[in-house]
């Protein structure tokens, strides 16, 4: 008897590991589907760029800090500031020209 005929027999513990490897691809799927973006797919911008970007002051982005209109990471001093973040806050604010 060699490997490929201990393969074709339909054995309960070859199903069962085939069955396993199944669950186990699907749950992959699942939390790739669900996994958050890291730094290497998000862009941050500091104070200036977003300030430069919006056409705002300092003041103004710090107004958006404490009413929380724009969420914001603070590292030591530094705040930084998702780009996909700066979108979202302009996407949900846009307003189209009447005609």
């Amino acid at each position: 008897m060699n490997n490929n005929d201990i393969l074709k027999e339909s054995s309960p513990e070859i199903n069962d590991i085939l069955l396993a490897i199944k669950e186990i691809n699907e749950n992959i799927e699942i939390a790739t589907k669900n996994y958050k973006s890291t730094l290497k797919d998000e862009q941050f911008l500091n104070k200036k760029q977003v300030c430069d970007l919006l056409h705002i002051c300092s003041r103004s982005l710090q107004n958006y800090r404490d009413r929380g209109i724009l969420p914001f990471y603070k590292i030591g001093g530094k705040l930084l500031y998702k780009m996909s973040d700066v979108q979202k806050l302009l996407d949900n604010n846009f307003y189209q020209a009447w005609e």
